[in-house]
């Protein structure tokens, strides 16, 4: 199964066990020393951050700042992330307690940062940066990035430019906040007024994504009202 995930067979496997294994299954070995993902979730967070934004410069010499941010923005969130866990069928490889798998959103995306930090204690840089390309982006030409850089992701930004356009006003409020700490995961809801009208509502895992959520669900309902 690891030959499948990874395209080549692992040195130490015990590194893979550990990147798979959640807090919330959290194990000892047989030194006594607990072993859970954070730390090579840490680990492979920083170094997927750094080779996305590595590979974009080099493709893009002319990019802002801002675009090349963006960009790997759209790559590393933690909705792709996921994806990814579920392409490549890690996600039948994690040791999470049942009450955690049926509820937590982000396990599978930080499962993938974590086995990041393992590919790359165990295989090297060269490797760990072939890896990323190969599985997470898919950007080993500029051409190959065209679908990332045209999705359409800032939903917010554009039911303001609309509201500006349309002389309307836009207010969002937090209707709803709660912390779930056995998941550590906090929960968002934001309603969307347009005008005094009640809009649309959008849920996330932190204000930015539920108000994201909330603008792309208004712009749904206006293109449907154009129509």
């Amino acid at each position: 199964m690891w030959r499948q995930i990874l395209g080549f067979y692992p040195n130490d496997l015990s590194l893979y066990r550990t990147a798979t294994t959640h807090l919330s299954a959290q194990e000892k070995n047989q030194q006594g020393k607990i072993i859970n993902n954070e730390r090579l979730e840490y680990l492979g967070d920083a170094f997927l951050g750094f080779t996305i934004a590595s590979v974009l410069y080099r493709l893009y010499p002319n990019a802002t700042e801002g675009f090349l941010t963006r960009t790997r923005s759209k790559i590393v969130c933690r909705q792709h992330l996921n994806e990814v866990c579920r392409k490549i069928g890690l996600n039948k490889m994690l040791h999470v307690s049942r009450t955690i798998k049926s509820n937590a959103q982000n396990i599978y995306g930080n499962a993938i940062e974590a086995l990041v930090g393992a590919i790359y204690i165990d295989q090297g840089v060269s490797k760990t940066e072939k890896w990323i390309i190969t599985n997470i982006a898919n950007i080993n030409t500029q051409h190959s990035l065209d679908n990332v850089v045209n999705e359409e992701t800032d939903f917010k930004s554009h039911i303001y430019e609309w509201a500006q356009h349309n002389k309307k006003s836009i207010v969002f409020d937090l209707i709803k906040h709660e912390y779930s700490p056995h998941i550590d995961q906090h929960t968002y809801v934001y309603q969307l007024t347009i005008d005094g009208e009640i809009f649309a509502t959008g849920q996330g895992n932190n204000k930015r994504q539920a108000q994201q959520n909330a603008s792309k669900i208004a712009l749904q309902k206006l293109k449907k009202r154009n129509k």
